[in-house]
C-alpha cells in the first residue's frame, strides 16, 4: 500500500474562526465526527471558497477600478460590477450553507474549546482521501504533514537500468525483514527507488505534487523540493506476495490521474490497480 503525503499551507485556522466558539467551551466532542460527510463537506467547501477567494484577489489587480460604472438594481440600490470570472457569492453561499447543515447535526461543534475543534477538523483532513483530492485540484501546496504518520527522512538510491534496480527491489522482496520500497522512473530515464523511515511490511511513502499547466506529477523530498526537474513516467511500489491492489491503492491511483502506479512484485512481474500485467 503506497501512501502520498500531498505538499500545503496551513487551513486549519480559517475553518477554525469560521466556526466560531462561545466564552465557555466543552471538551466533550462525538468521535464520529472526524468520519462525518458533513464535516468533510464542509472543509471541501471552504477550501473551494478560499481558492475562489485567492482568485478574486488576483483577477482584481487587472481591472481599472476607475472605469467602473455604477447603476441602479431593481430596489434602487447603487451598484457595481466587477468583470470577474469567479462569483464569490455563490461560492460563500454554498460554503454557509454546509456549514448551516454541519452546525445541525453536530451543535456541540460551537461550544468545543478551539483545541478540541482544530483536533476534530485535522483528523478529518488526515483520513479524507476526498479532502485529499480537493487539495490537489485547488493546487493547495501543504508546509506541513497531511498524513498521520509522514516520514522525516526519505532515502533515495539511484540505479543506471531498470534490471539494476528490478535487482534490488527482489532483495527487498527477499529480506526477512521486508519493507515496501517505491521504485520511480522519469521522463528523462533517470530510475530511483524511494524509502522512508516509515515504511514496514504494508506501507511505503513518497512525497508528489502536480504541476498545474502540465498536469504532470513530481517526486518531492520531505522538505518539499523536488528530487529530479523531470515529470514522473511512472511508480511502482512492492508487495511481498502477488496479491490484488488494496483498496487503498485503488484510491491513490485515482488520485493521481495521468501518472500510472503499479504494484511490483518478485521477478519483475509488475501489474495495475486493476491487476492488469505490465510486464
Amino acid at each position: 500500500m503506497i501512501k502520498i503525503k500531498l505538499l500545503f499551507i496551513s487551513i486549519i485556522p480559517f475553518f477554525i474562526f469560521i466556526l466560531g466558539c462561545q466564552e465557555k467551551g466543552t471538551e466533550f466532542m462525538d468521535e464520529k465526527i472526524e468520519e462525518s460527510s458533513e464535516l468533510e463537506e464542509y472543509i471541501i467547501a471552504g477550501l473551494d471558497f478560499q481558492h475562489s477567494l485567492n482568485e478574486f484577489k488576483q483577477q482584481l489587480k487587472s481591472v481599472d477600478m476607475l472605469s467602473l460604472q455604477p447603476t441602479l438594481d431593481s430596489k434602487g440600490n447603487l451598484i457595481i460590477t466587477i468583470p470577474t470570472k469567479v462569483n464569490i457569492e455563490e461560492k460563500a453561499k454554498y460554503f454557509n450553507q454546509k456549514k448551516k447543515v454541519l452546525i445541525e447535526k453536530y451543535p456541540e461543534l460551537k461550544n468545543l474549546k478551539p483545541l478540541k475543534r482544530q483536533e476534530r477538523i485535522e483528523g478529518c483532513i488526515n483520513s479524507s482521501l476526498k479532502i485529499a483530492k480537493a487539495l490537489i485540484e485547488f493546487e493547495y501546496i501543504f508546509d506541513q504533514p497531511r498524513l498521520k504518520s509522514s516520514p522525516s527522512e526519505y532515502c533515495f538510491d539511484y540505479f543506471s537500468y531498470e534490471n539494476g534496480a528490478f535487482n534490488f527491489l527482489n532483495q527487498q522482496i527477499a529480506d526477512p525483514n521486508y519493507m515496501e520500497v517505491t521504485l520511480v522512473v522519469f521522463e528523462n530515464g533517470t530510475i530511483v527507488t524511494v524509502t522512508s523511515d516509515i515504511n514496514d511490511e504494508h506501507n511505503s511513502y513518497i512525497s508528489l505534487h502536480q504541476n498545474s499547466n502540465t498536469q504532470k506529477w513530481y517526486l518531492c523530498d520531505v522538505d518539499g523540493s523536488y528530487v529530479s526537474m523531470s515529470a514522473i513516467s511512472y511508480t511502482a511500489h512492492t508487495h511481498n506476495t502477488p496479491d490484488p491492489a488494496s483498496d487503498q491503492d485503488i484510491e491513490s491511483q485515482a488520485m493521481h490521474p495521468g501518472l500510472p502506479m503499479y504494484i511490483y512484485h518478485y521477478g519483475g512481474l509488475m501489474y495495475d490497480v486493476d491487476g492488469n500485467i505490465i510486464r
